[in-house]
C-alpha cells in the first residue's frame, strides 16, 4: 500500500487561503476518505481549489502547481498509472458537487490512456500539461543547482510537447481539454486551440512578465485578423479536421 501525501489549497472569496496537509494510506480502491473534505470542497464560498499529490520515494516531489479559474476544482495529478488516476478521480467526485478537472503530468509514456481513465471515472475535463522533469548542474560546485536534484521544468521550451499531448488527448476524449505548458503569446493560444484546447492557461510566462495575460488578450484580435479567424470557438480542434 502506497503512502500518498495530499496538499489541498483552498482560496475563499474573502481572500483567505487555507493549506491542509494530509498523509494517508492509498488503498487500491482509493476510498473517498483519502480526500476527506466534503464540506470544504462543496462550499459556495470557494473561489478556487487545487490539490497536490505526492508519493514519498518518487524523485519528483516538489513541483509548482497553479490554480485555474473560478468554480473549478483543479486537481494536479502526479501519478503515472491509469488505474490510480481513475481511483483518485472517483474519490474526488464522490465528495464534491463542483466540476472536477484533472491536471496530468507529461512525465508518462502514454498520456492518452491516463486521460481516458479519468474521463471514464467521471472527470469533467482534463488539464495538461504540468511541468516536465528537468535538471541543471552548477559548473563551479559540480553539483545539481537545486537540493532535490531534479524539479519541474517549464517555459516556452516545453510548448511543442504540450501541443502534442493536447492534440492526442483532445482526439481521444469527449470532455473539455485545457491546454497549458510554455504558452507565451497570442499565436501560442491559437495553436493550442487548434490542437483541441477549449481554454488555454498561462503559467511560467507570468514570472517573466506579470502583465503577459493582459498583453496576450489585447493581442488576440490582431492575430485572429492576421489568420482570418472570426470566432475562437470555430478553431477549437481545427488541426484534427
Amino acid at each position: 500500500m502506497d503512502m500518498m501525501k495530499v496538499m489541498i489549497i483552498v482560496g475563499f472569496r474573502s481572500g483567505t487561503v487555507i493549506f491542509q496537509n494530509v498523509c494517508q494510506p492509498l488503498a487500491p480502491s482509493m476510498r473517498a476518505a483519502s480526500v476527506r473534505s466534503s464540506d470544504t470542497l462543496c462550499s459556495e464560498a470557494i473561489y478556487w481549489q487545487r490539490l497536490l499529490i505526492d508519493v514519498p520515494g518518487e524523485t519528483y516531489q516538489n513541483g509548482a502547481y497553479w490554480a485555474t479559474a473560478t468554480g473549478w476544482i483543479a486537481w494536479c495529478l502526479h501519478r503515472t498509472d491509469p488505474a490510480a488516476a481513475a481511483a483518485v478521480t472517483k474519490a474526488v467526485k464522490a465528495v464534491t458537487t463542483k466540476p472536477v478537472y484533472i491536471k496530468l503530468t507529461p512525465n508518462v509514456t502514454d498520456i492518452v490512456s491516463i486521460a481516458k481513465a479519468c474521463e471514464e471515472a467521471g472527470a469533467d475535463g482534463i488539464a495538461l500539461i504540468n511541468t516536465m522533469m528537468g535538471m541543471r548542474i552548477d559548473l563551479k560546485t559540480k553539483k545539481p543547482v537545486i537540493a532535490n536534484k531534479m524539479g519541474g521544468f517549464s517555459g516556452s521550451a516545453i510548448f511543442p510537447v504540450a501541443v502534442r499531448m493536447v492534440y492526442q488527448v483532445a482526439e481521444a476524449v469527449n470532455i473539455p481539454v485545457i491546454g497549458m505548458g510554455g504558452v507565451s503569446s497570442a499565436e501560442d493560444v491559437i495553436e493550442m486551440m487548434l490542437a483541441g484546447a477549449t481554454a488555454v492557461e498561462i503559467g511560467a510566462a507570468n514570472l517573466v512578465d506579470p502583465f503577459i495575460c493582459k498583453k496576450i488578450i489585447e493581442d488576440l484580435p490582431r492575430v485572429m485578423e492576421k489568420y482570418n479567424i472570426k470566432d475562437l470557438n470555430d478553431i477549437i480542434g481545427g488541426a484534427h479536421k
